[in-house]
């Protein structure tokens, strides 16, 4: 799975969104309707495009755990080591 292709994704789906609500910001105070409509256009294509972004990161992740589902549902859990110092007085607290 690359990281840098979800951090890019994600971060146009926040730029995305903060345009969004720009558009809302600025509908509170336009009132020519030509002005709105295209403010509304604008708007919707914003947040379609921040729709489809979440869907692809959805996709991918999706692909890398079910190429991955295997190692993920066999991965050994594991006992924390004690930590330099910390006494403990049940064994329970180790399981």
């Amino acid at each position: 799975m690359d990281k840098i292709t979800l951090k890019t994704l994600d971060q146009l789906i926040q730029l995305e969104t903060r345009a969004v609500q720009t558009y809302d910001l600025a509908l509170k105070s336009v009132t020519d309707p030509v002005i709105r409509a295209r403010l509304e256009k604008f708007k919707v294509t914003h947040t379609g495009n921040a729709e489809q972004l979440s869907k692809d990161i959805l996709k991918i992740l999706h692909n890398h755990i079910a190429a991955n589902w295997d190692d993920i549902t066999s991965a050994k859990i594991t006992t924390p080591a004690k930590s330099p110092g910390v006494v403990c007085s049940r064994e329970a607290d180790f399981k």
